[in-house]
């Protein structure tokens, strides 16, 4: 099939508070059969002494899973690349927070909610959940010596 992908970002920054609008649109043809998705998605940072909180709300909809939206997502140190794909109708929202105690220890959580409009489970084999809500939590502790 034909595949096209658009993009149109947009950044704002003001000392410790930084914001990121991103949308993003699909177009996917296959024997003459057309379909689309497009995602909106919200990023606020923001720096304090010995912490940086990230966070991002991420409204999406794709007429099919040919047709998602890959889109990098802030991940924990040592996590992975951190691209997610969003499929379907729904909303996803996530926040990063960093801890920084002393030059030798940092504390990094994650949360991320993703509800989906419509479907009976989100996921596919180990990270399957029944529902249309998946919660997930990643909690990592560096200690440097």
């Amino acid at each position: 099939g034909t595949q096209q992908r658009y993009k149109l970002a947009c950044k704002f920054s003001l000392k410790a508070l930084s914001a990121d609008t991103a949308v993003q649109c699909n177009s996917y043809q296959e024997q003459n059969k057309p379909s689309w998705g497009w995602g909106v998605m919200q990023d606020i940072a923001y720096k304090l002494r010995k912490w940086k909180l990230r966070g991002r709300v991420a409204w999406f909809m794709t007429e099919d899973y040919q047709n998602r939206l890959f889109v990098y997502e802030p991940h924990p140190l040592h996590q992975g690349l951190g691209f997610t794909n969003y499929y379907g109708q729904g909303v996803r929202f996530c926040i990063l927070a960093c801890y920084k105690p002393t030059p030798e220890v940092r504390i990094e959580m994650k949360y991320t909610l993703t509800w989906q409009n419509k479907g009976r489970k989100i996921g596919s084999g180990l990270e399957m959940v029944p529902g249309n809500v998946k919660n997930d939590v990643q909690i990592q502790a560096i200690f440097r010596f």
